[in-house]
């Protein structure tokens, strides 16, 4: 829950008004190795014309959210990270994920 909080809030921080707050994130998988932190996760919208807003021009934008997650992890866990990060559409993710 708290990694999925995380990559929510760079996605606020970065985008600001232009990305709804009907954007989540479900986690898809957590390595915790000795030498490094691997996370994998989906960010979902509801809209098509939201996942190009964050994907972003050449991929920018989504580079840009995992970036600052990669950086806050690597503060945090003391080693190196790696940040896997796709976007979906799933009109249907908040009744998955709010349950």
């Amino acid at each position: 829950m708290f990694l999925a909080d995380l990559i929510r809030e760079k996605i606020f921080i970065h985008f600001r008004q232009e990305v709804p707050y009907t954007a989540g994130v479900e986690v898809e998988e957590i390595d915790d190795r000795p030498d490094m932190f691997y996370l994998k996760a989906k960010i979902l919208v509801l809209d098509p014309k939201y996942k190009g807003v964050i994907i972003g021009r050449a991929g920018e934008g989504i580079k840009h959210i995992g970036t600052m997650v990669r950086k806050e992890l690597e503060l945090i866990t003391n080693k190196k990270a790696f940040v896997d990060l796709n976007v979906e559409v799933d009109k249907h993710w908040p009744d998955r994920l709010l349950i």
